[in-house]
């Protein structure tokens, strides 16, 4: 349906105005809500994008990430490859890579893979050409998620590697520490417990200094895991209560009764190990 001149005008104004405080890189995990000012005027926005309507980059990711929110992912991928392109034809690299790698993180959650890690990939290159050294962190983190989903272990662990270093370089500790998760869990499979363990105290570390509430919790829950693999089941209680005081403590849902099942099922293993004995 066509919408007049003047309500289309006043939908543009509203979104550019809007758009000056959202996030350029897309989080997943908590990507922006709708300004308040967008409520009132999203039917007429979405209008202005279906049409392609002329808008600068940035303004076309950060409606992106807004759709990502709204659970619109078709809609922002349609966002984010406009500005991409003409990011490239404007010779951004920086915009360029931002968008990129935004699609290649809502297709990673799609679990489109293969398409996930070429959009990546390209993202790394703009970023790298840019200095841009946040979107090419958050583009080596999520090709390490890709790779690790495509089961290819060697790249994926390269690959949180070089994110790892990225994101130090950058101080992005949420990233640093999501790596630091990750790099644990490839100890794990080699057989490495104490590896396992340091990684993800490191990552606790940091979550000191975030305060991220949730990664925390998990990081605390798979020390105990890793404890209880090793037969230390006093470490592995102490751990996995500590995930369940968080939980508690912090109000936050974490899969129903799950540490409650880890912790008795270390105990009943306790038993059946003492009574062998």
């Amino acid at each position: 349906m066509e919408i007049p001149l003047p309500e289309r005008v006043e939908a543009r104004k509203c979104l550019l105005a809007a758009a000056k405080r959202l996030p350029l890189s897309l989080d997943p995990d908590s990507p922006p809500p709708i300004p308040e000012r967008m409520l009132a005027l999203m039917e007429r926005i979405r209008y202005l994008m279906d049409i392609e309507e002329s808008f600068g980059i940035e303004p076309l990711i950060k409606f992106g990430n807004v759709e990502v929110g709204e659970g619109e992912t078709e809609r922002a991928m349609a966002c984010y490859k406009r500005a991409a392109v003409r990011a490239e034809e404007n010779g951004d690299d920086r915009l360029a890579g931002v968008a990129l790698a935004n699609m290649g993180v809502v297709l990673t959650g799609k679990r489109q893979f293969n398409m996930a890690l070429r959009m990546l990939q390209q993202a790394v290159s703009h970023a790298v050409k840019a200095e841009d050294m946040a979107t090419r962190s958050q583009a080596l983190y999520y090709m390490g998620v890709t790779f690790k989903q495509l089961e290819q272990p060697m790249m994926a662990r390269q690959t949180f590697e070089q994110a790892l270093d990225a994101a130090h370089s950058d101080d992005r500790l949420d990233l640093v520490a999501r790596c630091l998760q990750n790099l644990a869990w490839f100890e794990v499979a080699d057989k490495e417990p104490a590896r396992a363990i340091e990684y993800l105290r490191r990552a606790l570390d940091v979550y000191a200094q975030t305060g991220n509430t949730m990664d925390q919790l998990r990081a605390y829950y798979n020390i105990g895991l890793v404890y209880a693999d090793q037969n230390d089941f006093a470490s592995a209680i102490r751990h996995l209560e500590r995930a369940r005081e968080i939980r508690n403590l912090r109000e936050v849902e974490y899969e129903g009764d799950r540490i409650e099942k880890a912790i008795e099922a270390v105990r009943v293993r306790q038993r059946e190990l003492g009574a062998q004995s």
